[in-house]
């Protein structure tokens, strides 16, 4: 049986993955991922919208590095189209390709609000985030369609010998 760690580094984020994760195979862990530290290392890491949030991108995937088992698999999809130009140039070795989609949300607001807003919701009170996402839906014309551009990455750890760590294990 397989087990899952879902880490994130917004208590509010985490809430949300509990109520939509339930189970005895469930680890949630509220960390900042260039500061991840597991008990264990992990056969796969998959991560969704989440890399183009961390700007140090060498530490984020240093310790993701450090997470994997050797042979153990990356999937990824983060934000694209140059604002990670510097990430796609430093994973040249790995697959990546952007790749455009359309997200169409039932709930427009309740979509931007955790797709995109949710640093600024660690930031504002209550009382602030709401008026300030009500503000965000006008501005932008209460769209019911948003446009993404998806870096995908496909990477996997190479079989090495045993790093230093392993050996004084």
């Amino acid at each position: 049986m397989g087990r899952v760690i879902a880490v994130d580094g917004s208590p509010s984020m985490i809430e949300k993955a509990k109520e939509n994760l339930p189970g005895e195979r469930v680890e949630f862990i509220c960390q900042n991922l260039v500061e991840l530290q597991l008990c264990q290392t992990v056969d796969h890491v998959f991560s969704n919208a989440t890399f183009h949030w961390i700007a140090d991108h060498e530490a984020l995937f240093s310790r993701i590095h450090e997470a994997v088992k050797p042979g153990g698999m990356l999937v990824a999809q983060c934000g694209g189209r140059g604002n990670v130009a510097e990430i796609v140039g430093a994973l040249e070795p790995a697959n990546c390709w952007l790749e455009e989609q359309v997200a169409r949300p039932e709930e427009p607001q309740a979509f931007i609000e955790a797709a995109s807003l949710a640093p600024i919701r660690e930031l504002l009170s209550t009382e602030l985030f709401q008026p300030f996402s009500d503000r965000m839906m006008s501005v932008m014309g209460q769209p019911e369609i948003f446009n993404y551009v998806r870096l995908n990455i496909v990477a996997r750890r190479e079989r090495s010998t045993l790093s230093k760590q392993e050996t004084n294990a």
